[in-house]
């Protein structure tokens, strides 16, 4: 249960699987905490504390397919202590040994049980990476799948806003930075949303690539194999 925060510029929530992409706005006063053994994210929007997504059972590590915990689930106790609050959730994990039973009391849909399931070492669970957004709304986030990278719509342009611990080797090796702007994709010219998605589908996972960005005043030809989308990436206001 760890949180990476990275300040950026809207309020969204984007989770990026092998074959998925997910959208969710969070509001201010709501805070959220993560449980890597089921890849679930636990949301406290005032007084409720629930699993607000849950990756599917044949997605998580092994081990833990079978742990009966889905979207949804109210969180009323853990490990015998009455939840409050999120910070409660993360004091009990944090305080439990590797191997420890890990036991949740929920309520789906009115019928209470318990679900539980031994907590692992996280160093070799697929990591979340949490990134903290203002709200202005005057920019649209676009993710870009298999590349790494993170842009926004500003000004008519395509322009880096993150590159992610995933990106292939190429882009990092060229020195790609927030602030730079992604020219074409494949020889065709980008400048939003619809057009660097279309051109991205047309490529599949292991397919060559190439992208122009303009970095540093000059425009580099970058080539590279699109990748797998690893991990998951969740950024919320």
């Amino acid at each position: 249960m760890r949180h990476l925060f990275i300040q950026i510029l809207l309020p969204v929530l984007f989770i990026s699987a092998v074959n998925a992409q997910v959208f969710k706005q969070f509001t201010a006063g709501e805070k959220v905490c993560n449980v890597l053994e089921i890849g679930g994210l636990i949301v406290q929007s005032k007084d409720v504390i629930k699993f607000e997504m849950v990756i599917p059972s044949d997605k998580r590590p092994k081990g833990y397919e079978k742990v009966d915990i889905k979207a949804g689930d109210i969180i009323k106790m853990m490990n015998g202590k009455k939840i409050k609050d999120v910070k409660d959730i993360e004091d009990i994990y944090n305080n439990a040994r590797v191997g420890d039973e890990i036991k949740f009391g929920l309520d789906r849909s009115g019928n209470l049980f318990i679900a539980s399931f031994k907590k692992a070492d996280p160093s070799k669970l697929p990591q979340i990476k949490t990134i903290t957004m203002g709200a202005d709304g005057k920019e649209s986030l676009v993710p870009l799948p298999g590349t790494g990278l993170i842009a926004k719509e500003s000004g008519g342009k395509l322009v880096v806003s993150l590159v992610l611990p995933n990106a292939p080797s190429e882009i990092t090796k060229a020195g790609v930075k927030e602030g730079d702007v992604i020219v074409s994709v494949n020889g065709a010219k980008v400048s939003g949303k619809d057009g660097v998605e279309k051109e991205l589908s047309k490529v599949k996972t292991g397919d060559n690539m190439k992208m122009e960005i303009t970095t540093g005043g000059k425009t580099k030809e970058i080539k590279f194999k699109k990748a797998e989308d690893g991990g998951k990436f969740i950024i919320r206001k």
